[in-house]
């Protein structure tokens, strides 16, 4: 039996165009001579179409941050899917205490990097790569409309990353240096070609906010599900860490984020480099 999974990022129309391409051993139905699926299949289908974009099939992203909503007993409500061409609306509008907060929440869950075969002699030998922070700038550019969506209200928008892709640890492509290296720019450091001197660590290109670009973003940040020893038993950890975009039109309402939310702040510097 194949299994259709829901965990991805997708709509349901976009779930569906996946399994399209695929010859379907689901029995019921199958294609024809033409490669076209049959009317039981399609049927089936445009259900699981209809339950996503009714918001009653849930990714797992969502599934998590529901879960650490409710835990934390902080009101939510699902902000309605307008599905029209042009319109992109966010996923949850959150109300801790006197505050709104806005939260377009996305999953990690494909990379052709991640947990590569190199020799087939070693299946068990797996081996990934990345560039530090392109996850986290990928999903930053994939965003924009959405938390514009919110900004434009005067409401502070943050994009949650919640990696599926690497379910252990939830640390391939975001862990804190690839937040701050997509939203601020690559670690970088100058060296004198002539006095060999070398500068002082700042940040450099490939930044995906400053002054004049993604000003919508009050906020990027990171959803975690972990499980932890504890005294001999196994505890779930639900987190959410946030990494405030200095730059920001509406900044987050510092003083009144639930201290289930942790924050991490930023200062910017404009002093010249100095070297030693």
């Amino acid at each position: 039996m194949q299994m259709i999974r829901t965990s991805r990022p997708v709509t349901g129309r976009a779930l569906s165009a996946r399994i399209r391409r695929r010859t379907s051993p689901l029995g019921i139905g199958s294609r024809d001579a033409n490669g076209l699926l049959g009317p039981r299949v399609s049927e089936t289908l445009a259900i699981i179409e209809r339950l996503f974009d009714a918001g009653i099939m849930k990714t797992k992203s969502e599934e998590v941050f529901e879960s650490f909503l409710t835990l934390n007993n902080l009101p939510f409500e699902k902000i309605e899917e307008i599905l029209e061409k042009g319109e992109h609306r966010p996923d949850y509008l959150v109300q801790p205490g006197d505050c709104k907060l806005i939260f377009e929440v996305k999953e990690l869950a494909e990379d052709e990097n991640y947990g590569v075969v190199s020799d087939p002699r070693y299946p068990h030998i797996r081996l990934s790569s990345r560039t530090v922070g392109d996850h986290v700038r990928r999903t930053i550019e994939r965003s924009r409309k959405q938390i514009q969506y919110g900004a434009k209200q005067g409401i502070s928008s943050i994009l949650l990353i919640y990696n599926s892709l690497d379910p252990a640890f939830q640390n391939f492509g975001t862990e804190d240096h690839d937040f701050t290296s997509a939203m601020y720019g690559q670690s970088t450091v100058l060296i004198d070609k002539h006095t060999r001197q070398t500068s002082e660590l700042f940040s450099g290109l490939n930044s995906s906010l400053h002054e004049r670009k993604n000003t919508s973003f009050s906020a990027v940040g990171r959803l975690t599900d972990r499980c932890q020893k504890i005294n001999d038993e196994v505890v779930r950890e639900l987190k959410v860490t946030l990494f405030e975009n200095a730059f920001a039109e509406v900044k987050l309402p510092f003083d009144q984020i639930p201290p289930c939310i942790e924050v991490k702040r930023v200062e910017i510097s404009r002093e010249p480099l100095s070297f030693t």
